[in-house]
């Protein structure tokens, strides 16, 4: 299984302040963003978290430290079905782990939770490629997301020459437009 590393890149909120978005954007050289959709209590939680830490332990903070001593070997949005997100921690080799016992577990989550986890514990975020290439947008970096979800500006076409007319009956044709679009061969 391939896994891409992420990380929050934004938060938007609806007109409503009802629904929000979690915007979390792949590192490294391609430009794609995941958009999480949740309700806006729950993206208020995680923008609080970002900017400030509670003066006592908050139960994310507790979690945060069982799961250290357990030993955190990955956090990783695993799934995508029906418009929900699925989060993993995967847990083993930690402290409080037996010399002789080495148990390896893994934790489902929600995704904004594993956003949370890693921002306390200073850990990375993976997403499965199977998962970005179904759900995952090609944006430049340093495009304003939320113009797009506010309907102010068109999601872009990325690499693409989209004014010149497009044969697909000509097999070539056609893949140097998806290659252009940034799918590679291998992906499926």
């Amino acid at each position: 299984m391939r896994t891409v590393r992420v990380e929050l890149d934004s938060i938007w909120y609806a007109t409503d302040r009802v629904a929000a978005c979690l915007i979390v954007r792949t590192t490294g050289t391609a430009d794609r963003i995941v958009p999480v959709w949740t309700t806006a209590d729950i993206a208020a939680r995680v923008e609080s978290r970002r900017s400030y830490s509670p003066v006592t332990p908050d139960p994310m903070d507790v979690l945060a430290e069982v799961v250290e001593d357990e030993g955190i070997r990955n956090l990783r949005i695993d799934s995508y079905y029906r418009g929900r997100f699925t989060g993993t921690i995967e847990l083993g080799g930690g402290e409080s782990a037996d010399a002789d016992e080495l148990a390896e577990r893994a934790v489902d989550c929600r995704v904004s939770d594993l956003l949370i986890l890693a921002h306390i514990t200073g850990k990375p975020v993976e997403i499965r490629q199977d998962v970005l290439e179904e759900v995952g947008f090609f944006v430049p970096a340093g495009t304003d997301v939320a113009e797009i979800l506010n309907g102010e500006a068109d999601l872009p076409f990325v690499g693409a020459d989209v004014s010149a007319p497009i044969d697909v009956s000509d097999d070539e044709e056609f893949l140097r437009l998806m290659r252009d679009l940034g799918l590679e061969d291998n992906d499926t």
